[in-house]
């Protein structure tokens, strides 16, 4: 063996170092072939082993691309590679459709189009929209990439979501007593650049811009013939967000680890109007910033063939006043969302404007597809957002308060997406334990202020 290996090491030493000149196509056409070939060279007259490696992935990553199947062959008089590159593009044209299918309240149906156009640059055009009882939402997209020497893209979206928290209270099969009443739609606009870094991380340089408006009460009984109150925020919000991702599912995945680090300002413009409830609470209008910081960091790591386990980190620092009234205060602040139920929920016991939040998971992978987890969270918030009787916010004592979620499920992950059977329990909350069976993803459009 070790006599083959030394063989195997001459041979190579004897062969030219790999440079590359001439880049020859099949599959596209001549335009479509200089914006691969421009991608590969990056302006240079050669391209060496790693260059050519990196700029693979990265074309390969671009979803105008299905394959690429390279082949180098020596050219004497040159001393260098040509390459040949026989190239499979994605369809033009993309319909999708999709949905979930779940126990409780959270059956939707997706929608999506998409129509790619590659020539001198990459240019994909999306739409979308969700159909559910507790979440709707249209979307439209523009993407254009840019392979210059440091690759970007720039990315464009409009976009309409509601969020109906009190229809979503899972009373199929259990009946809140006083479910909350929470009702959030957003119309926004958002325009990022976005720089890839290596295969599974990348850089948002961005800005949204819109209008959330949240109806609500400021009490725990209420009529149906009451009227909610409502806030209504203009925003003005640039951000930068460091994001890198490499699990083997998007939904309760296994292995790999995910981080994500988020700067924010938000320039918020308040236009409270009061219910019926309220009192005889008087209109009110507020001019508010805020400075935000969220760390995010999820792992998995192999204890043996059959059992796994990993964490969950978030800590979310914020710099902001109250808004008008509890309500508006709360709901506005950032929330630890430490498994896939917890985000269809409205959790008071779970959002603060600075928090520590923290888990550790165990798992049991009876096959790569099928696995058990049990997972357990400890929410920690520097100062809960209490409310006073007139329904005013005020914090609380530092470190006073806490609450902890834990999470046990059986996940199958079927080639069209997630089957679980969950079930979830939240401390302190109106309703304590939930038990959800599930088939699809509980994935959203992006909300217009994210972590």
């Amino acid at each position: 063996v070790e006599e083959r290996e030394t063989a195997r090491k001459k041979f190579k030493a004897l062969q030219p170092p790999f440079y590359a000149k001439n880049i020859f196509t099949t599959g596209l056409t001549y335009t479509q072939s200089v914006f691969l070939m421009r991608s590969i060279l990056q302006r240079k007259d050669s391209v060496g082993l790693n260059d050519f490696r990196n700029a693979y992935y990265r074309i390969i990553e671009d979803d105008q691309i299905e394959s690429i199947f390279p082949r180098a062959k020596y050219n004497p008089s040159s001393g260098m590679y040509n390459l040949y590159l026989k190239v499979k593009k994605e369809k033009r044209f993309k319909a999708r459709i999709g949905g979930n299918v779940s126990s409780g309240n959270l059956n939707m149906v997706h929608l999506g189009i998409e129509h790619k156009v590659l020539g001198r640059n990459s240019l994909s055009l999306y739409a979308n929209s969700y159909f559910g009882r507790y979440y709707s939402s249209l979307l439209a997209n523009v993407r254009a990439r840019f392979y210059t020497e440091s690759p970007f893209y720039t990315d464009f979206s409009v976009f309409a979501n509601q969020y109906d928290f009190y229809k979503s209270s899972f009373d199929l099969f259990y009946n809140e007593e006083h479910p909350p009443y929470f009702i959030q739609r957003e119309m926004a606009a958002r325009m990022m650049l976005v720089f890839p870094s290596g295969h599974t991380g990348k850089m948002e340089l961005g800005m949204t811009g819109g209008k959330i408006s949240d109806n609500y009460y400021n009490a725990s009984f209420f009529l149906m013939t009451d009227t909610a109150d409502k806030s209504v925020f203009t925003f003005f919000s640039p951000f930068l967000r460091l994001f890198y991702i490499n699990t083997n599912f998007i939904q309760f995945p296994t292995r790999g680890k995910k981080t994500s680090l988020t700067l924010r300002f938000t320039d918020f413009a308040e236009d409270f109007q009061p219910g019926s409830l309220s009192g005889g609470v008087r209109k009110k209008q507020n001019d508010i910033y805020a400075f935000d910081f969220s760390l995010l960091s999820e792992r998995y790591i192999n204890i043996s063939k059959y059992f796994k386990t990993g964490y969950l980190f978030h800590l979310h620092l914020s710099q902001r006043p109250f808004m008008s009234n509890y309500y508006s205060s709360l709901v506005t602040s950032p929330a630890y969302e430490p498994f896939p139920l917890a985000g269809t929920l409205f959790l008071e016991e779970f959002r603060a404007p600075q928090f520590v939040g923290a888990g550790a998971r165990f798992l049991v992978c009876f096959s790569d597809r099928f696995h058990a987890r049990m997972e357990g969270h400890y929410f920690q918030p520097y100062r809960k957002i209490l409310s006073d009787s007139n329904g005013q916010p005020y914090y609380g004592e530092a470190l006073a308060n806490y609450s902890v979620a834990a999470q046990a499920a059986l996940v199958y992950q079927a080639p069209f997406g997630p089957i679980s059977l969950t079930g979830c329990y939240f401390s302190d909350h109106s309703r304590e334990f939930y038990l959800v069976f599930n088939i699809g993803y509980l994935i959203y459009n992006r909300r217009a202020i994210d972590w």
